[in-house]
């Protein structure tokens, strides 16, 4: 359902949905940030999931059932 790389959304766009600055969304990502696997993520909650990709996140944003 979410494996393509279309389903990334840059920092600046997930900033706007959130209501964050992007410097804002970078530092929670960096607070939440977990080594799974050889990924690093960050669950920032309410489906929100960053994946850090070199030295760039990209943002996630799954649906949750209410």
């Amino acid at each position: 359902m979410f494996d393509t790389p279309n389903d990334y959304i840059r920092i600046e766009e997930a900033a706007a949905r959130l209501a964050l600055t992007p410097v804002a969304l970078r530092a929670r990502c960096r607070r939440a940030a977990r080594r799974e696997g050889r990924e690093v993520v960050a669950h920032l909650g309410a489906g929100v999931v960053a994946y850090k990709f070199g030295r760039s996140w990209r943002v996630r944003f799954r649906l949750v059932a209410a």
